[in-house]
């Protein structure tokens, strides 16, 4: 298996598996969970070995908070990507 294979496959991709590494007490089960309900978890082991401490600038990153949650006005594409979408 090549290296970007393992480092995949190493991934966390879970709540409960966030959960186990960090602790409950520092993972928003809910917000995770609904915030993976429509984006996709995966943290690699070279994105966890950033992570200092739950709270930090790469935790702020990596890890789904309630905020992304939130629905708020504004542009739906402030980066023009559907028109450089085929």
């Amino acid at each position: 298996m090549s290296s970007w294979q393992e480092s995949l496959k190493g991934s966390i991709t879970t709540v409960d598996e966030l959960i186990e590494r960090f602790g409950a007490e520092n993972v928003d089960r809910e917000a995770v969970e609904r915030a993976i309900d429509r984006f996709n978890l995966r943290i690699t082991p070279a994105a966890l070995a950033q992570i200092r401490e739950p709270g930090d600038w790469a935790w702020n990153q990596y890890v789904p908070t309630a905020a992304e949650n939130e629905v708020v006005d504004g542009i739906v594409d402030s980066l023009d990507e559907d028109a450089d979408s085929p």
